[in-house]
């Protein structure tokens, strides 16, 4: 009985990693009505819930976890950071929403707190959006192209592990190819390259198609690539 419920938990942490956030809430939900009594279950959906920012989602376990135990849920998370990690999500999104050149920033390692699994000696630093070009920069010198200059886009997943149990189980990549030029992004759900990384994602997709691809990078070539 504990593997099954640890296989599911893992199968959810799979899914939302994945982007397929409702496929995992239908399997936790699953979960918290099958073993009300397992408190760990609780603090795993809670988890997971966050890394999906399906914060409305982690507050209700929350809830249910008080009523069933007449106590606080103890967690990574408090219900006190999951409204703060909401406020600031929601926040960063009208400001985005307001602003006619959205404006995103590559995280320093110490703000991400995981090294990021592109080994890149020249990362993407700054991605600007407008409504009539991409502007991306790179080893000190700014791209500018007009959506039309973006031939293909899409995310490679694969799967990795970086931060720790509840670290990542996919590793996702993002590729735009604009002109001629390639660049790629750490875009997976915990530790990405860049702040907002959801929004940034939301924020392209607006503009051009944003494909899923399940590719596997392993071509010298690509290696190559993705390391400069």
């Amino acid at each position: 009985m504990k593997k099954s419920i640890e296989q599911e938990i893992l199968k959810a942490d799979y899914l939302m990693a994945g982007g397929k956030n409702e496929e995992a809430n239908k399997i936790l939900q699953g979960l918290l009505g099958q073993f009300p009594e397992n408190k760990t279950v609780y603090a795993d959906a809670v988890n997971i819930y966050v890394s999906g920012k399906m914060f409305d989602e982690a507050k209700r376990v929350f809830a249910l976890y008080a009523n069933r135990f007449g106590e606080q849920l103890r967690n990574d998370f408090s219900l006190k950071d999951v409204e703060r990690d909401e406020h600031q999500y929601t926040t960063a999104k009208r400001e985005y929403e307001r602003s006619p050149v959205k404006v995103f920033r590559r995280m320093s390692i110490f703000e991400r707190g995981c090294l990021g699994h592109l080994p890149k000696l020249f990362p993407v630093t700054e991605i600007q959006i407008s409504k009539d070009e991409l502007g991306i920069q790179k080893r000190g010198r700014y791209y500018r192209y007009s959506w039309s200059d973006v031939s293909d886009a899409f995310i490679t997943s694969r799967e990795g592990h970086k931060g720790g149990i509840f670290g990542e189980p996919i590793v996702r990549t993002l590729t735009l190819i604009c002109a001629g030029e390639t660049f790629r992004i750490d875009v997976s759900q915990r530790f990405p390259d860049f702040k907002d990384n959801e929004l940034l994602l939301e924020e392209l997709k607006k503009h051009m198609p944003l494909r899923e691809s399940q590719e596997k990078i392993g071509t010298w070539q690509t290696w190559w690539e993705t390391f400069t």
